[in-house]
């Protein structure tokens, strides 16, 4: 390919230099094998993730399922924010019901609906990540939480077809997809498509995997003992920053460095560059 065709010329060249190969031939092969990496990646990201984002007959719903080879049928879960408002609970039922006919779901397929806002109350910060933790955790356990106050459902709400509303637990054989809506009152409004990671990992060589798998264990490993010293007390869950991992000197060498990276220093805790 066009690649070893490079590597193959730059051979050539010092192969008929008389001089030793200095170091601008080796940075020469480095810069070929930047340059092969950004055409895999894009060429992945055209066939691959992003095929759909240039056609605009193609939704990026329908779009980022189909490149797992899903498709409307597969969504088992829909996470709502579920404010148990007029306006709130009938405009996300509307519109989740809207999208799945639209796209073609099989009549009588319903999806069952989470409303997180029965259990979180009114958080006071980003929302949208407690729904995506609850989404997360169903994919993996296949375990779809109830909405333990949802005793009484409005009447308006059996004109969507689609939505199912649990007032008990129920444990699936799976859940291939879920969908999240995250609709504020500042007119601002989004949505998350979750895959199962089983459809990521298939997709990787039994070389990858295995990487994969080691540094898996390895953050597992770190995570649990982090949790059990936050809940002995030797450190808070979220260590809230005073400054940044920078010091005035370097700020601007940060800054203008699109390769500076921090790294943790053990003795103070902190990352620092």
């Amino acid at each position: 390919g066009w690649k070893q065709e490079e590597l193959a010329d730059l051979a050539d060249q010092a192969g008929r230099s008389t001089e030793t190969v200095d170091i601008s031939m080796l940075r020469c092969a480095g810069e070929v094998e930047k340059s092969y990496q950004l055409q895999r990646r894009g060429l992945q990201d055209m066939w691959g993730n992003e095929f759909w984002k240039s056609n605009s007959e193609i939704s990026p719903l329908r779009g980022s399922l189909a490149v797992w080879g899903l498709t409307a049928d597969d969504i088992g879960v829909a996470s709502f924010h579920g404010t148990s408002t007029v306006a709130n609970d009938q405009n996300e039922s509307d519109v989740l019901n809207a999208q799945l006919k639209h796209l073609g779901r099989t009549p009588g397929h319903v999806v069952p609906v989470v409303c997180q806002k029965w259990l979180t109350g009114h958080p006071k910060g980003p929302a949208a990540s407690f729904m995506l933790n609850g989404v997360i955790q169903s994919l993996r356990t296949g375990l779809i939480p109830g909405n333990r106050n949802a005793d009484n459902i409005d009447k308006e709400l059996e004109a969507f077809d689609y939505a199912l509303y649990l007032s008990k637990s129920i444990q699936t054989t799976g859940i291939k997809a879920g969908l999240l809506k995250s609709f504020g009152f500042g007119q601002v409004g989004g949505e998350l498509l979750v895959v199962h990671p089983d459809y990521l990992l298939a997709a990787l060589t039994k070389e990858q995997l295995g990487k994969y798998n080691v540094k898996l264990q390895k953050r597992g490993i770190k995570s649990e003992r982090y949790w059990q010293d936050t809940l002995v007390g030797n450190h808070p869950f979220v260590k809230v920053k005073s400054h940044p991992p920078f010091t005035a000197e370097q700020e601007k060498s940060v800054y203008l460095n699109p390769l500076a990276r921090a790294k943790y220093d053990s003795k103070s805790g902190e990352h620092k560059f």
